[in-house]
């Protein structure tokens, strides 16, 4: 039997892809989501994907594009052209970092727990009841919930992955907001502590 340690290390946000998963003869692994556990991304629907992108290419193209007039224009006066292309570098520079940001909300913060999946799943389905999350998605070891928030916390979707190496966790807008100042992180991290807690309890 595992000691408690043994059992988890919690927290721990993925930058590298996980090791291969092995597969146990009591626990299947549940294919249909491993590659998204490998390329450390979570499951997102088309239009998740294109209004999270299409902020900062609001930001990004107007400077491109600016930056194409300036160096093909033939306006001779200096000061117009300086602050054309400072405004147009800083549209540029900062429509990336958007695009930077974005891709970062997509990883997962895992914890590390061999719990059965049964177990891992009735933890989700209570952590989920006590903050009134309603289900959104959920198919195999995938879940998806949508947290209404509150008049002072906007909303946002909450998905947890699961497989025999543990719980993989991610929490983004649900206005697809690209800005948050961590505050999604630290809300994931935050599920990922109730998680343990849960998986502290049975390993007693």
């Amino acid at each position: 039997m595992f000691s408690i340690g043994q059992q988890f290390r919690a927290g721990r946000t993925m930058n590298s892809t996980p090791a291969a998963i092995p597969v146990r003869c009591t626990q299947p692994l549940m294919v249909d989501y491993k590659k998204y556990i490998l390329e450390n991304k979570v499951p997102l629907l088309l239009l998740d994907k294109i209004f999270f992108f299409l902020k900062p290419l609001l930001s990004l193209i107007p400077g491109l594009f600016l930056l194409y007039s300036i160096c093909f224009s033939n306006n001779q006066n200096q000061k117009d052209t300086s602050l054309g292309l400072t405004f147009s570098i800083a549209l540029i520079l900062f429509g990336s970092y958007l695009i930077y940001l974005t891709r970062q909300k997509f990883k997962f913060t895992y914890l590390e727990s061999h719990l059965p999946y049964s177990e891992k799943e009735r933890i989700i389905t209570q952590i989920s009841r006590d903050f009134k999350w309603s289900l959104d998605r959920k198919s195999s070891n995938y879940y998806r919930f949508h947290d209404s928030g509150s008049l002072f916390k906007s909303s946002n979707y909450v998905s947890i992955l699961f497989d025999e190496k543990g719980y993989y966790v991610n929490v983004f807008d649900a206005k697809w907001r690209p800005l948050d100042f961590g505050s999604l992180r630290r809300k994931s991290q935050k599920i990922i502590d109730l998680i343990e807690g849960s998986v502290q309890q049975v390993c007693l």
